[in-house]
């Protein structure tokens, strides 16, 4: 009798972005490491320790317009302020309240670095894909440490070449359109072949992005916003 592979299926309509990374890694695809998954109601009260080290806090089931926290060192890099861990809580709680309950947990998951700067965040795609075809790449880089957060983002084909500009959303108010090439990461090929994995494996139209690491490319998440296409 042949030996079936049963391979585990995922709505990433749900938004919940644990389940997310478990479909991808069983496709050898890297994900950010999670340093922490925590219920709703214990983080609000502060009824856990915080990781050591660098994180990124977010919802990992509920509304993505749920507040995300970057630490670096002692910075909240989003907000270029010093971290304040009771600050933090007091608006988590603000959002809890605002939506009655929608958020059911959240995750501290790993600071990735960027490939080259290993002192930055890291560049980031938003893939386009139909099946194994990639239609269309968003590019970001967030720039971070200034008086606001920047980020620089552009339409790019499948070389890394700038191509006609349409429409992009971005949860920074302050962003720049690229104008000029934009560098090529290193792992560029891996990147493609990963996002190519993925449409393959959903077998369908998909959104997703992806990090340019200092560990090659790692999967960031799926998206549902499809007001972007």
């Amino acid at each position: 009798m042949a030996h079936v592979v049963c391979r585990k299926k995922v709505s990433f309509f749900s938004n919940v972005k644990s389940m997310q990374k478990e479909y991808v890694s069983q496709f050898g695809i890297a994900v950010p490491e999670t340093l922490l998954h925590i219920g709703t109601t214990s983080l609000v009260r502060g009824a856990f320790t915080l990781p050591k080290g660098n994180f990124i806090l977010k919802v990992d089931s509920g509304p993505v317009s749920a507040p995300k926290f970057i630490k670096q060192g002692e910075q909240e890099l989003i907000k270029n302020e010093h971290f304040n861990l009771s600050k933090t809580l007091q608006e988590v709680k603000k959002f809890e309240k605002a939506k009655r309950g929608m958020v059911e947990s959240y995750i501290f998951e790993e600071l990735l670095v960027d490939e080259v700067d290993k002192k930055s965040p890291p560049r980031s795609y938003k893939f386009f894909v139909m099946r194994e075809k990639i239609l269309k790449i968003y590019y970001f880089r967030a720039n971070f440490g200034l008086e606001k957060s920047t980020i620089e983002a552009a339409c790019i084909n499948t070389d890394h070449a700038l191509c006609k500009q349409t429409w992009l959303r971005t949860e920074f108010a302050n962003i720049t359109i690229a104008t000029e090439s934009v560098d090529k990461p290193p792992c560029w090929k891996e990147l493609l072949s990963a996002a190519s994995k993925i449409g393959g494996e959903l077998d369908r139209f998909a959104m997703f992005t992806f990090y340019a690491t200092n560990r090659g490319p790692v999967f960031g998440g799926f998206s549902n916003n499809f007001d972007e296409w």
